[in-house]
């Protein structure tokens, strides 16, 4: 199926918000199946359960989505350290299996991440890591399951926190 600017990958996301708009025509079959898993199965119920937290309507921004290779390079070059395999290149033959980092602006966004970590375990996916820059902004990045698109389970890494722009990550405490 072929993707177009404003199609729905889910009820409350659509393809603008993952994926840049001047690559939309390029993704294939088996990415457009990881952005539909993303947005229906762990973008969705965080949703939902960010909005039984908050109370109210607790929409989802997407800070980062499917990432290009220019994209990664100029992550690089403001200070980011992103991971030369990351989920976020949404490529299953080179092991990325599609993320997105995300805010709300209703629920701080440590506090919506400890809420998942300590009473949302139903949400299946392959990590979820609260992520924090130099200038104190926080987000949190979720990612697909890899054995769903033919990789090996997350055994290790799959609740982290990075509070130093990715250069290192702990598991919480």
């Amino acid at each position: 199926m072929e993707l177009y600017s404003g199609m729905k990958l889910s009820p409350n996301f659509t393809v603008d918000e993952i994926v840049p708009q001047n690559y939309i025509h390029k993704i294939d079959d088996s990415q457009h199946e990881m952005l539909e898993n993303i947005c229906i199965n762990i973008l969705e119920p965080i949703r939902i359960f960010a909005s039984l937290l908050a109370e109210k309507d607790c929409p989802i921004k997407i800070t980062s989505g499917l990432r290009t290779q220019a994209e990664y390079d100029d992550l690089i070059k403001r200070g980011y350290n992103p991971s030369k395999k990351s989920d976020h290149f949404y490529d299953a033959k080179k092991g990325c299996f599609g993320a997105v980092d995300f805010v709300t602006n209703i629920i701080p966004t440590n506090l919506l991440f400890y809420s998942i970590f300590d009473n949302f375990s139903s949400i299946y996916f392959g990590q979820i890591i609260l992520e924090r820059n130099y200038h104190n902004t926080y987000w949190i990045h979720v990612s697909n399951p890899p054995e769903l698109f033919g990789g090996k389970p997350r055994k290790n890494n799959r609740i982290l926190i990075s509070l130093d722009n990715g250069k290192t990550y702990n598991a919480p405490k």
